[in-house]
């Protein structure tokens, strides 16, 4: 269920047209290793603006 979940949130993020894939696709894990790279620089940018 938490796949879902986890597909269904980076649906949301990417746009419906573009595929979500997982370990099974390792030429394609690319999309969802830069989605949390994204995700990381938000939280960085939004710990650096609470500090500040």
């Amino acid at each position: 269920m938490a796949d879902k979940a986890l597909e269904q949130n980076l649906k949301e993020k990417l746009g419906e047209n573009k595929e979500i894939y997982s370990a099974s696709h390792p030429d394609k894990v690319q999309v969802h290793l830069r989605t949390l790279r994204e995700a990381a620089k938000e939280r960085l940018y939004l710990r650096a603006s609470a500090v500040l």
